[in-house]
């Protein structure tokens, strides 16, 4: 199964699971300061959950890396993978990640995620746009400088859970109007691989990120 193919199937996976509306999920999310993209992103009661998917054409040649920034970044990780890759969990068992397989045409739930603790402040400001990174420090005297100097004062002057009440807020805006034209344009669960474009896009001029 290819990869795309494998996310739809999740998501509609995923979405069934949602006991409450109040959720949104992003697709190719970019973050963290290396630049890296979420296959997969749950955001709901405040929290972030991240989902990197491996699907038969996939390797782990880059694992030990995607998944210190995933865990880096996000509340919750978990790998989904094919009973294709069965072997490599033994090893990553020792990651505080959620592991998922599919098999059969079915996920089933391994082992759950623990709460990160080694979320970093730098790759959370990735996700806040100027005015609000400007908002959170609130001097007057740093009115022009660069967002890139705005996301170092955010760092050094604000806590971490101030930063990630930001962080949650800004991506839960962001992608709510694409989920929302997500679920109007598809039935939950009969997702198209050209569905996947509208979790992914913006609907207005504005850029993402």
């Amino acid at each position: 199964m290819k990869a795309n193919e494998l996310k739809v199937k999740f998501i509609e996976w995923l979405i069934s699971k949602q006991k409450k509306e109040d959720y949104v999920i992003g697709n190719e999310v970019l973050f963290s300061v290396d630049k890296c993209r979420a296959d997969i992103l749950l955001l709901k009661d405040n929290k972030m959950i991240a989902y990197e998917i491996k699907s038969d054409s996939d390797n782990f040649l880059d694992i030990d890396y995607q998944l210190n920034q995933y865990l880096s970044t996000f509340n919750y990780t978990y790998l989904v993978v094919t009973l294709k890759h069965i072997k490599q969990l033994e090893y990553l068992k020792e990651y505080n990640i959620g592991l998922i397989l599919y098999d059969k045409d079915k996920f089933k739930i391994l082992k759950k995620p623990l709460l990160s603790q080694q979320i970093m402040k730098e790759n959370l400001v990735e996700f806040i746009q100027k005015q609000s990174l400007k908002n959170l420090i609130k001097f007057s005297k740093c009115d022009n400088l660069s967002v890139f100097k705005y996301r170092k004062l955010v760092v050094e002057k604000c806590s971490k859970n101030k930063i990630q009440e930001q962080a949650y807020n800004t991506l839960k805006n962001r992608y709510s109007r694409l989920f929302k034209l997500f679920l109007l344009d598809t039935s939950r669960d009969n997702i198209m691989i050209e569905d996947l474009k509208t979790l992914t896009g913006n609907i207005t001029t504005d850029k993402l990120y």
